[in-house]
């Protein structure tokens, strides 16, 4: 059922359905942010010529939430011109895009990629209070809950477990890892033009749905859990393989500090992960590595967060190698 959002700035009270583009960014804006906050905003012109470079930044700027929405004309301009809108889902403390720039977490969020609305309800109904915001994303949802009390992020172990509640969660959602309290995602109210242009929208906005961060305490735990274990793990995707005990099993020649450079090009923003997962498992695969290592390398990175997707991902790429 579509729900009526809160009073937009005009005073007037509008169904998700019956708002344009505007006015569903302007409402967006302000069910996330406090008219001071400083927003990240960047928008990236993607490079249809080359899948691994993810583009170029055209506008990175960080306003106060209260300039933002003003800037809707200037914005529309740039995604009519092929740029896609992307918004920090965390307010900074200053004009940074470094993780010490966030101090406290408002919402908490989850990007389900290829997805609908109807099918990202069922993965959350059994596990999860009703999200405060859905967002269809043009090729996914964005689900959102809002917090009654803001989670502090100021120091690094309370970023750290934060971020790993958060991919433990996404793990129950089969939601893609971006638990970064950096994170950018696509602003409703403009195109998706990572293909051909579709709407990015809100489906349902309910500014009074408030959630404690209480009701998140089974993630927390498992954060907790996973943290405190000092034993490194394979199984567990918060401990990545540590490199120093790869050189016992990958070949003299093998250049640690190019698979090093490999693993972390899967942490940046790209307009598309999957050829980029794809790309860089083809080169991991040429270094010698083996499948199996390489998995584990990758594990609970970019969109390695289920055994399926990391073996999906490993065929194709042995398949390409062998062609070649």
């Amino acid at each position: 059922m579509i729900l009526s959002i809160m009073e937009h700035r005009l005073g007037t009270t509008l169904p998700v359905h019956r708002m344009g583009p505007e006015q569903q960014f302007h409402a967006f804006i302000e069910a996330l942010f406090q008219p001071g906050d400083l927003v990240e905003i960047r928008a990236i012109m993607p490079d249809r010529t080359d899948s691994k470079n993810r583009g170029t930044v055209v506008l990175r700027e960080w306003p106060e939430a209260r300039q933002l929405v003003e800037e809707f004309p200037k914005l529309c301009e740039l995604n009519q011109q092929g740029a896609n809108i992307y918004f920090g889902v965390n307010p900074r403390d200053y004009r940074s895009g470094k993780k010490d720039a966030v101090t406290q977490c408002h919402v908490l969020w989850a990007d389900l990629d290829d997805c609908t609305s109807a099918d990202a309800e069922k993965r959350w109904r059994n596990h999860l209070p009703h999200p405060s915001i859905i967002v269809n994303s043009g090729h996914g949802v964005h689900l959102y809950w809002t917090l009654k009390e803001p989670v502090s992020v100021q120091k690094p172990e309370l970023r750290e477990h934060l971020e790993a509640s958060l991919k433990a969660l996404y793990q129950d959602l089969q939601s893609d890892s971006t638990q970064d309290v950096t994170r950018l995602l696509r602003l409703p109210g403009f195109f998706n033009a990572k293909r051909e242009p579709v709407p990015c929208g809100i489906e349902q906005l309910n500014s009074g749905l408030i959630h404690p961060y209480s009701v998140f305490r089974h993630w927390q735990d498992l954060a907790t859990a996973r943290l405190s274990d000092s034993i490194q793990s394979h199984a567990v995707q918060n401990a990545p393989v540590p490199f120093d005990s790869l050189e016992l099993s990958v070949s003299e020649t093998a250049d640690l500090n190019r698979i090093r450079g490999l693993v972390a090009t899967l942490d940046r923003d790209v307009e598309d992960r999957s050829r980029r997962d794809f790309w860089v498992v083809c080169r991991l695969l040429e270094t010698g590595l083996p499948p199996n290592e390489i998995l584990m390398l990758v594990a609970g990175k970019s969109k390695f967060t289920t055994d399926q997707y990391g073996q999906n991902t490993m065929q194709n790429a042995l398949d390409a190698m062998t062609q070649h």
